[in-house]
């Protein structure tokens, strides 16, 4: 049977010049002639063109700034600590490098980071810091540009964004995967938290007991999503979230699935409905609580590959597109490929994910013919509450040399950062797996030593 793989032998997909159908004519026409024609990897002027004309923001619209989200958009930090909301809104300077686009930042981040940013050239349309959202409504509507944002904006904010808050809820709900994934949704029960209860989980549970809990907004970061492993914890659980939330809470029950997990990640743009760029594969690292994920490792979009999974990202794409034509941006899609070889697609997203800033970066090196890895999600807490990033720069010196890393493929450069806390994600390049390993070993005595002098 067909299982997605890693090799790097396979050649990449080449459209054809022909290529002109549009995805309306899948239902009656040969899906497998079709899939190939439409799908393709992407390139990063498919992105640069369609967003080019769009200002970014990769600031979540959580209860810190509008405090009725909470539930629906609860900040990290109220779970991983002061700042934690930070680090992901830096990441935008690698769309923003690519598209020339100016960006929306937090006015409480780091300013020696944005300033590192500047510097180095991954701004070069300049930034505007933001205190909310109202800030940010105000300087679009000045600027005459929508935004592209990692979140929705609300309703009241259409005129300035490029993605519809209609799309935005829809698609980012995982109450409507059935009506996005089609054939290839997940076994689940839709329900409220006043009908929830332990005969629900009874009925579901599969043979490992194991059974989630998912609020049905587009909550990131394994926030919303509960494990329940027995009756007594779905008992204790139920009493709990019935403490906190309304009982007309919308949620989701679904058993565990047995299988590897992965994601897709799509571009859509409006303008070219006859062909599907593929941004990437991965197979996700998923943490020891089955819920966040903690990392992930590319897979070649490549005709072995989009033989298994092109069908899923076809009918996924055309049903978006179906129900919401004017979309623009990333999409995305989770999805297990089970032992016998099914795939069930689940947490559909129409947004920018962790990921995009490192594909960026990889799409850059192939656009330039440099031929390196890119690791993203390189981790390390430095215990060093208040450390500004400058002090990162200084520590690693060269290794933070961003032109370096464009023009080299070696290094090391911020997905984000937390200056609260002293945390941050970077991503490595190198020649091969063993010397970006090599580079985040480095990097990380380095960091550790410089904390313990400055204790």
């Amino acid at each position: 049977m067909s299982q997605l793989v890693p090799s790097q032998e396979v050649p990449a997909v080449a459209p054809r010049a022909d290529a002109a159908l549009g995805l309306a004519q899948l239902a009656t026409t040969g899906r497998e002639h079709i899939r190939l024609d439409v799908l393709r990897p992407v390139r990063i002027a498919d992105i640069r063109n369609a967003l080019e004309g769009f200002d970014l923001s990769f600031i979540w619209r959580s209860d810190k700034y509008e405090p009725d989200r909470k539930g629906v958009r609860t900040c990290l930090s109220a779970r991983d600590g002061l700042g934690a909301d930070l680090k992901m809104t830096y990441s935008v300077a690698y769309l923003a490098k690519a598209t020339g686009s100016v960006a929306y930042l937090p006015s409480e981040g780091d300013p020696t980071l944005i300033d590192y940013l500047s510097r180095m050239g991954l701004l070069p349309s300049g930034f505007v810091t933001v205190g909310g959202f109202n800030e940010m409504q105000a300087l679009a509507e000045t600027r005459g540009r929508k935004i592209y944002s990692v979140d929705d904006l609300g309703s009241e904010r259409d005129p300035i964004s490029a993605v519809s808050q209609e799309a935005m809820e829809f698609v980012n709900n995982k109450s409507n995967v059935a009506r996005l994934a089609g054939s290839y949704a997940p076994p689940e029960r839709i329900t409220t938290l006043r009908d929830l209860s332990v005969e629900l989980y009874q009925e579901l549970k599969p043979s490992s007991g194991i059974v989630y809990i998912k609020t049905c907004t587009g909550e990131g970061g394994g926030m919303g999503v509960l494990r329940i492993e027995s009756a007594e914890h779905m008992s204790q659980t139920i009493k709990e979230m019935r403490s906190q939330y309304s009982p007309d809470e919308e949620l989701i029950v679904q058993p565990e699935i047995k299988g590897r997990n992965f994601r897709f990640q799509i571009f859509l743009d409006p303008h070219r409905p006859d062909t599907i760029p593929v941004v990437s594969l991965t197979e996700q690292v998923v943490a020891d609580d089955g819920i966040r994920y903690t990392g992930s490792r590319p897979i070649p979009v490549n005709e072995q590959n989009l033989a298994v999974i092109g069908d899923a990202i076809v009918e996924f794409a055309h049903n978006i597109r179906t129900l919401f034509p004017s979309a623009v941006g990333f999409a995305s899609c989770d999805f297990f490929r089970t032992v016998d070889h099914q795939t069930i697609l689940f947490d559909p997203a129409l947004r920018p994910t962790g990921n995009t800033a490192a594909f960026m970066i990889r799409l850059d090196f192939e656009e330039r013919g440099i031929n390196a890895v890119v690791s993203d999600y390189q981790r390390i807490k430095l215990n060093a509450p208040n450390m500004p990033f400058s002090e990162v720069e200084q520590a690693l010196g060269h290794l933070m040399d961003a032109r370096r890393f464009y023009k080299e493929g070696v290094g090391i450069i911020p997905w984000g950062y937390n200056q609260y806390q002293g945390e941050g994600t970077f991503m490595v390049a190198g020649k091969d797996e063993e010397h970006v390993q090599l580079l985040w070993k480095t990097a990380q005595e380095l960091l550790r030593a410089h904390v313990a002098k400055r204790a």
